[in-house]
């Protein structure tokens, strides 16, 4: 009984009218099936459901994340860009949708943008081994060796 305790309460406030809990079960939502489909794999599955999702739901953070991740992981980074964009704008505190936007630059071959997501990434959270692994790996395409050096050790420091 204990564990449906939070449940029953999150329904009763949702259904009691309560428009923030609405959202924030539609976040919850779409966290669930996006990282559903990115751990098994089924991009094509996960690009179907943002697809839709983006035309229902366009002020949503998580799907326009979501749908420019699918879109990332079947090899369209060009069509990703917009989607990753508009998720770092409507949630800009997210290091996680600067660091994807900064992948989606790096494989559209924008190295410039590709290194400012990343750090906007790194300013939102200096410990996020994926951006630090990534700018180093920026400043090493660029030949930029003692940059890359630095992130690399600081990625592993942590």
């Amino acid at each position: 009984m204990t564990r449906s305790l939070p449940i029953v309460l999150i329904m009763a406030l949702y259904f009691s009218g309560c428009a923030e809990l609405g959202d924030l079960g539609s976040s919850l939502k779409y966290n669930i099936q996006g990282e559903y489909y990115l751990h098994n794999q089924d991009f094509e599955q996960g690009r179907e459901t943002f697809s839709q999702a983006v035309k229902t739901d366009q002020q949503n953070p998580e799907v326009q994340y979501y749908y420019g991740r699918f879109l990332l992981a079947e090899n369209d980074a060009r069509q990703a860009l917009p989607f990753l964009k508009q998720a770092t704008v409507l949630a800009p505190g997210e290091s996680e949708y600067h660091f994807w936007l900064g992948v989606a630059y790096g494989e559209s071959k924008q190295e410039s943008l590709e290194r400012k997501s990343y750090k906007k990434a790194l300013d939102i959270d200096p410990n996020n081994i994926q951006a630090l692994t990534y700018m180093g790996n920026n400043y090493l395409r660029a030949k930029k060796y003692k940059e890359a050096l630095e992130y690399y050790d600081r990625a592993l420091e942590l």
